[in-house]
């Protein structure tokens, strides 16, 4: 049975995955749930990149019901048997007041990293098409453009715990076991 849900929130390329599967492959109690893949299924190719997985648990939503995102996250089986369930990267508020909502106890961690790192990763990871080329400035203003200035603040309001990722990744891998224990305590649970 899970005893408590992380959800890790920020930016694109803070080092919110990262983070996710580290825990999981240092832990054998803790499931990473990647929302991007359950969401996969309402993904409409035809929709600018950067907002397809916003616009597919739109979808999901209209199709379901709201209660459709909380059983998604919360359907796989071998991960309820874990103590810990990441929620890695709920994508607007809606995933993070459906996580909120669930009978169990959920701790919201704001990553985050500066722009200019954050660019670098996007252009190393080159995910999409472009990606690689991108340069600073249309990345900054791609995201402008998929969040909005108050999102970003409203996103942030919702956090338990901020943490800001400027460390390499073997760095941030390092202080990951502390930032669990913090997210555990939060809810009176230990290591």
């Amino acid at each position: 049975m899970v005893d408590v849900i992380i959800g890790l929130i920020g930016p694109v390329c803070a080092g919110k995955t990262t983070l996710a599967r580290a825990w999981e492959r240092q832990f054998d109690w803790v499931a990473n749930d990647s929302w991007s893949a359950r969401l996969q299924p309402w993904v409409k190719p035809a929709v600018p990149i950067r907002e397809d997985y916003t616009s597919a648990a739109m979808a999901m939503v209209e199709e379901r019901g709201m209660s459709a995102l909380a059983d998604m996250m919360l359907a796989d089986k071998a991960k309820m048997s874990k103590r810990v369930a990441i929620a890695d990267a709920p994508r607007w508020m809606e995933h993070i007041q459906c996580l909120r909502h669930t009978s169990i106890p959920c701790v919201m961690v704001y990553v985050d990293a500066p722009v200019f790192v954050r660019w670098q990763r996007q252009r190393t990871r080159a995910r999409f098409p472009g990606d690689a080329e991108m340069s600073l400035q249309a990345f900054w203003l791609a995201e402008r453009n998929t969040f909005s200035e108050a999102f970003i603040p409203e996103l942030r309001s919702h956090a338990d715990l901020y943490v800001e990722n400027v460390a390499t990744e073997s760095e941030w891998l390092e202080r990951s076991e502390q930032l669990l224990r913090d997210c555990l305590w939060m809810v009176g649970l230990e290591l």
